[in-house]
């Protein structure tokens, strides 16, 4: 009979066993601490995309209508009227269909008084400013697609120009009447006034947690609900660049209270700083106390409440009028 002797075969003792758990334990916590920091740093990474892509928004948007601002149709501003009925939730009579094509508020404690008469109380934040566009789209719509309830500009290039209902298109003076099809350079435009402004956003009202670009305009013979435009839009301040000398460039940059109201027309540019805020805590951040410098020689002071979010400043030039005009 053969036994097999089991001498010299043996299993790891508890000491070797414990060595193991404890070097596996480093191992592991290494490996927890690595995945952490790389989600981390994505984290940040992630924010900081959100601000560029929503700052980038809320330029573009901005820009648009800001350089359509003062866009009669080949129309010059001061050969521009209105005829347009009462406008519902109006600023103040004739605010919205006034016929200056920009206009920047000063922002203060509560909504500029221009202003005030179509914002709601918390529907602003305090020392932001405001800008105000109107303008005729360059899209002409033919007299048989008029809606009754919207507004139009009735443009007769180099001539002169109407705000006009369009249930009215058949009443319109002699020199402006609507012809089908349209004929001498005479088109209908539709007519845009809308304020740009910054507010809670609806989601986060009364919480002080998101701050939006928000928009209120023109919907037929009404002003519509104010709208969020993009979210992280903490501050907004705006400069204005006055061409003095008639060759269109800029010559000197003054905030909206320091423009007289006949000034407006020789306003050529806009310098908008946006100071956009994330809306992802990070503890890692603590910016309590920290300030922005902005246009206009305001300064931002990052409140306590909000000091763990990352944030960041962009400024723009805009060229704010349209220079295809007569």
């Amino acid at each position: 009979m053969h036994i097999t002797s089991n001498q010299g075969q043996r299993g790891f003792s508890l000491i070797e066993i414990m060595v193991a758990i404890a070097i596996s334990l480093i191992l592991l916590a290494g490996i927890i601490q690595l995945f952490s920091s790389n989600r981390q740093g994505f984290r940040i990474q992630e924010g900081f995309s959100l601000l560029n892509e929503n700052a980038r928004y809320a330029v573009s948007r901005l820009q648009y209508d800001m350089r359509m601002a003062d866009h009669w149709g080949g129309v010059d501003v001061s050969n521009v009227t209105s005829a347009a009925p009462a406008i519902t939730d109006d600023c103040s009579a004739g605010f919205a269909t006034d016929t200056q094509g920009l206009l920047g508020l000063e922002g203060g404690a509560t909504a500029p008084a221009a202003v005030a008469g179509c914002l709601d109380g918390g529907d602003y934040i305090p020392n932001s400013d405001v800008i105000v566009v109107r303008y005729a789209d360059p899209k002409p719509v033919p007299t048989a697609s008029l809606v009754g309830t919207d507004l139009y500009v009735r443009s007769s290039a180099g001539r002169r120009g109407l705000i006009f209902q369009g249930s009215n298109s058949g009443s319109l003076p002699s020199d402006l009447a609507v012809e089908a099809p349209e004929m001498g350079g005479k088109v209908n435009l539709p007519y845009h006034f809308m304020i740009y402004f910054l507010r809670e956003c609806t989601a986060s009202a009364g919480t002080g947690a998101g701050i939006c670009l928000a928009k209120r305009e023109l919907a037929g013979t009404g002003l519509s609900a104010s709208s969020d435009v993009i979210e992280g839009v903490e501050q907004l301040q705006v400069v204005y660049g006055i061409d003095e000398n008639g060759n269109q460039n800029a010559d000197i940059y003054r905030p909206a209270t320091d423009i007289g109201a006949n000034d407006w027309g020789n306003v050529v540019t806009a310098r908008i700083d946006i100071l956009v805020r994330s809306p992802a805590l990070d503890l890692s951040i603590d910016q309590a106390g920290e300030t922005y410098d902005m246009a206009g020689g305001f300064t931002y002071t990052v409140p306590d409440s909000l000091r763990h979010y990352p944030r960041k400043l962009y400024s723009k030039i805009i060229q704010v009028r349209n220079q295809i005009r007569s």
